[in-house]
């Protein structure tokens, strides 16, 4: 009678099992993949229906000068900082608003971003540093994008600290989610040379400065990078 199997079938055994997830681990990782931009999607999509609730009430995008409009909303001086240079600030005017009411809107995957925002919205634990995935693109310093320009609003997965809207290839399989003013979210192609998000017209996303650009020639927009956590 056999006590057990030899150490041949054992090694046998284990080089198959190896096999086998060697095999299925690239397919586990791009349904994954998959799976955090369906997510960043829909985020961005929630997060375009709160800009445009923002804009009914106050009047434009959150920028420097919504700040007092914001806290005459709510007849007192917000206890959270709402702008700066980061998009967490500016996001911050959303939620002081009243046109959000949950932080799971802003969260999306990138290599510093990876847990879920608490839910913890009062004061400065709203829109904590590393609960943002979204850069939040300006005209200029301190100054919104005008309404209704069908130029881009929001962009993931921004590398960190990229001022210049460099992108992440990694998390979404060499696409960047991008929200647009007129509501709408589309998927772009990151260029490999210099990791911008490029536009239909074979501008990259933050490309002003020129009759052919998005942004005309008298605009060249900034983007709000997210705060990663410290």
């Amino acid at each position: 009678m056999r006590a057990g199997f030899t150490l041949v079938e054992l090694l046998v055994v284990i080089v198959i099992i190896a096999a086998l997830a060697g095999l299925t681990a690239p397919q586990v990782i791009k349904m994954k993949k998959k799976g955090d931009l369906a997510e960043a999607t829909n985020n961005a999509k929630q997060l375009g229906l709160a800009f445009a609730q923002f804009d009914s009430d106050i009047g434009g995008f959150p920028d420097d000068s919504t700040v007092e409009s914001v806290e005459a909303m709510t007849g007192e001086t917000a206890t959270r900082t709402l702008k700066g240079n980061n998009s967490n600030a500016y996001f911050r005017q959303l939620i002081e608003a009243g046109v959000v009411e949950s932080e799971q809107p802003f969260f999306c995957r990138t290599s510093y971003i990876k847990s879920k925002p608490d839910d913890l919205m009062k004061g400065e634990e709203a829109l904590k540093d590393g609960e943002v995935g979204f850069g939040y693109i300006m005209q200029s310093q301190g100054k919104a994008i005008s309404i209704g320009s069908g130029r881009p609003l929001c962009a993931a997965p921004l590398k960190e600290n990229s001022s210049d809207g460099s992108m992440e290839s990694e998390p979404y399989d060499n696409k960047a989610i991008v929200l647009f003013t007129d509501n709408s979210v589309r998927q772009l192609n990151i260029r490999k040379n210099d990791s911008k998000a490029m536009l239909p017209s074979k501008k990259h996303m933050l490309e002003g400065g020129s009759d052919d650009s998005i942004w005309g020639v008298d605009i060249n927009p900034i983007i709000m990078t997210p705060q990663p956590k410290q």
